[in-house]
């Protein structure tokens, strides 16, 4: 896909060719054009892919959001399948360039998300907790190829985008990994505070295998 990187000065892709940028600058923001070549082989407008369109978003809508501490109030929508953050303007659609730790919150819908360096890949996660252990959730979205029976024993399916679980990280010591599954790693996440975040599981009768519990823990291993 062509990309323009637009930033107060050209800069150059290392990718398959050299693409230049113009001299621009879009309300404080590094942002890439969307290339006109976005089309998924084998899509019609008669697949089941029509019909699940909308789950490549987080909102189908462009919602109100902030970037960082930036004054300037922007409309973004999240491209969970691209993971990209689209907005438009004068009629074209633009992607914000990932800056790793830049944050962009969604004020009406109450959630945040940062770019993070996962194996050597800028990424949007989800913040759930922040501090001295930090819980992130990844989106994803794929595309399920279409397929055409080839006999009359077999039958034809609809290409699809279909939902999948998040996939949940941790930011500890500087340092991105999956959240344990275990039991034994989850609680020895949190050291010589394990003992504090058995009880507090405990008492407030917490499920680690729900994010929002996990988030909760997160939460109170930060106040302490």
């Amino acid at each position: 896909m062509r990309k323009i990187k637009i930033l107060a000065t050209v800069l150059f892709f290392a990718q398959s060719i050299i693409v230049f940028g113009q001299l621009e600058r879009q309300n404080g923001l590094s942002i890439t054009i969307k290339g006109p070549n976005t089309k998924i082989d084998g899509v019609t407008a008669k697949d089941a892919s029509a019909q699940t369109q909308h789950l490549r978003f987080l909102t189908e809508e462009y919602q109100e959001a902030k970037v960082d501490d930036l004054k300037d109030k922007f409309y973004f929508r999240y491209n969970i399948f691209a993971d990209e953050m689209e907005f438009i303007k004068d009629g074209t659609v633009y992607f914000l360039s990932k800056t790793e730790n830049q944050i962009i919150h969604f004020v009406n819908l109450g959630k945040k998300f940062t770019v993070l360096n996962l194996n050597g890949e800028l990424k949007y996660f989800e913040i759930n907790a922040k501090g001295k252990a930090s819980l992130y959730s990844k989106k994803n979205v794929a595309f399920i190829e279409g397929k055409v029976a080839k006999t009359q024993f077999e039958s034809s399916k609809k290409a699809k985008f279909i939902s999948k679980k998040d996939e949940h990280f941790v930011a500890l010591n500087n340092e991105l990994v999956k959240l344990p599954k275990g039991k034994k790693d989850f609680y020895n996440l949190f050291g010589n505070k394990s003992s504090k975040i058995k009880n507090f599981m405990k008492q407030e009768k917490l499920n680690r295998k729900k994010i929002d519990d996990v988030t909760k823990v997160f939460n109170y291993y930060n106040s302490i």
